[in-house]
């Protein structure tokens, strides 16, 4: 776990947001 939950809030965003984008590139290619 990271040490706050800034880090923690920062990395899940990050996350959701690559994903999202990855999905978005499957679904229009």
């Amino acid at each position: 776990m990271s040490s706050s939950l800034a880090e923690e809030a920062a990395s899940a965003a990050a996350a959701a947001t690559l994903t999202r984008a990855a999905s978005s590139r499957c679904l229009l290619s």
